[in-house]
């Protein structure tokens, strides 16, 4: 609904509503104070409320008692517009960019070696909670140097990053032998 009222700003144009409280809010800034001053049910067990999504809307030509949310499918991806995340994408990727610097263009892996990594068998070591955690590690390094000693102390210590790694490296070379 287009002309609804704000209960954090009071302005027009409310098109959010809490999913705790069902309180009319128009931006993220004001869901963010409402959910920490405002709410009259804050989130349990010290779990977030996320921000609004773009997908939960309400209809702008219903009325008050016609209102109907549109929810995207489950399926679909929920975009973060906040700038916390999408500062955390960029760092993600000066990381990745820090640590591909150096290395020659003809030594990285081509597009199509790098598909081949998507296959069930890799998506299946990539459960190991272990083998997730040494990835975000190896990603969390300086410089690639830094990432290979790094790598090489998990191969050493974990059997399953060993075993992934080792997929890896047998898919790759697979793709290059065809």
């Amino acid at each position: 609904m287009a002309g609804a009222e704000c209960t954090v700003c009071s302005g027009t144009g409310a098109r959010y509503k809490c999913p705790r409280c069902l309180a009319r809010y128009c931006s993220v800034a004001c869901f963010k104070r409402h959910k920490e001053d405002l709410c009259e049910h804050p989130a349990e067990n010290g779990l977030s409320i996320s921000p609004p999504s773009p997908f939960v809307t309400t209809h702008p030509s219903t009325t008050d008692h016609q209102q109907h949310q549109h929810v995207a499918p489950a399926s679909s991806p929920v975009i973060s517009t906040t700038a916390e995340n999408l500062s955390k994408e960029v760092d993600k990727a000066n990381r990745i960019e820090r640590l591909l610097r150096d290395i020659p263009e003809e030594s990285r892996l081509r597009k199509s070696a790098l598909e081949c990594l998507g296959s069930s068998e890799v998506a299946g070591k990539l459960s190991d909670p272990t083998t997730r955690s040494f990835i975000a590690n190896v990603m969390e390094s300086r410089d690639r140097r830094e990432a290979h000693e790094r790598l090489r102390g998990f191969i050493s210590q974990s059997p399953a990053f060993s075993d992934f790694s080792s997929s890896c490296l047998n898919l790759v070379n697979k793709r290059d032998d065809t």
